[in-house]
């Protein structure tokens, strides 16, 4: 007997096979054995009886084998922590092309930060006096206010490699994974020491910790590693720890004080005077008719514009004078420039809805309301 068939031996020897069809197994047996007919069953084959024995195990040992994937330093995607090189690699390539002359609309942070480079290029100036290198700057700014381009500028002037990461990447659900990618960046920097460790988004990592207990786990180990780590126990000297963030007030108080971040630096929104030096940085390798007025006059309609709002302008009236088909940037590509930037930003802020345009009505007669109270006057709801 197999399955759906049956083979019979007749007296005389010869073979007969049938195809059965759908019956009752145990009426079928029943039936041979009333009647004392010899018969043999074929079962599974091995190896299909092994797979279905072993299928468990090989789903248990997959899913194993993901869950240490996840939970391992490399992820699925084979590991893409640090900008470290390869065992005998060139330092100097990891070096950032730019420098303090690419920094403009800041001279006031940059003075601070140029004292810094000059500590780590001459420690025995200081040395002498009982005074060490700060160990860490941290620079706090709206976006675009130029606070990596500054961390590169401050690697670039001390000929030192820059290992840059974001906050974000330590933040993991595993409890532990965190705190393990903390420790791989310091030991590399301790490897290529002097260097400069920049970590972007700070706050993602460095955020205040909960007082009651109500916090992540695994957010209080990474940012229990980063202590650890900036009080030298890992062995971070001639390491420069720079930081970036625009949330000061979400930080950890223990990672701000002095002794891990010796300086606070603040960035502005730069003014007429450093928006034209920026606009003179970017626009440095582009013709322009008559320089000094173009930069004066862009400048002084870019209120409030960051540097990377600025170079971003610049870019796009270059980018408008070869459409045009022109040999050198007007005054005309940078007001179209700034029209379609108007435009965008008109369009993002635009209310979309009848409530939105009610509250947007609303706020703009109460900032009248009090613009007319601090000057004296009176202004009607009605009008």
């Amino acid at each position: 007997l197999a399955a759906g068939a049956a083979t019979f031996r007749l007296k005389d020897n010869s073979i007969l096979k049938a195809t059965l069809p759908a019956l009752d197994t145990q009426w079928l047996l029943k039936l041979l054995r009333k009647h004392a007919v010899e018969f043999s069953a074929q079962g599974p084959s091995r190896w299909r009886a092994a797979l279905v024995i072993l299928l468990p195990f090989g789903y248990l040992g997959a899913c194993g084998y993901m869950l240490w994937r996840l939970t391992n330093d490399q992820g699925f995607n084979g590991g893409r922590e640090l900008p470290a090189a390869s065992a005998g690699a060139d330092d100097d390539l990891m070096v950032p092309a730019v420098s303090f002359a690419d920094v403009a609309g800041l001279p006031r942070v940059k003075a601070q930060v140029a004292e810094v480079v000059d500590c780590l290029r001459r420690p025995e100036r200081y040395a002498r006096l009982g005074a060490r290198p700060p160990r860490g700057l941290l620079l706090v700014g709206p976006p675009g206010t130029g606070k990596t381009l500054l961390a590169k500028a401050v690697a670039a002037e001390c000929g030192v490699p820059f290992l840059c990461c974001s906050g974000s990447e330590f933040v993991e659900v595993f409890v532990g994974r965190g705190a393990k990618r903390v420790r791989t960046l310091f030991d590399e920097a301790a490897r290529r020491a002097p260097c400069v460790v920049f970590i972007d988004e700070l706050d993602a990592v460095g955020g205040a910790r909960s007082g009651r207990g109500g916090g992540s786990e695994e957010h209080e180990h990474t940012l229990n590693q980063l202590l650890a780590a900036m009080d030298g126990v890992t062995s971070t000297a001639r390491v420069l720890v720079m930081g970036a963030t625009n949330r000061l007030k979400a930080l950890d108080a223990a990672l701000v004080r002095p002794g891990r971040f010796d300086r606070v630096l603040t960035l502005q929104l730069p003014d007429e005077a450093g928006r034209r030096d920026v606009l003179a940085v970017h626009a440095r390798r582009a013709p322009l008719e008559e320089r000094e007025g173009t930069l004066r006059a862009v400048a002084a309609r870019t209120a409030g514009w960051s540097g990377a709002e600025l170079a971003n302008l610049a870019n796009e009236a270059a980018i408008g004078a070869a459409r045009a088909g022109r040999d050198a940037v007007t005054r005309g590509d940078f007001d179209d420039a700034l029209a379609e930037y108007a435009r965008a930003r008109a369009a993002r802020a635009a209310p979309d809805t009848a409530a939105d345009l009610d509250q947007f009505a609303a706020n703009f007669m109460r900032g009248l309301q009090q613009a007319s109270a601090t000057a004296g006057g009176s202004i009607d709801d009605n009008e």
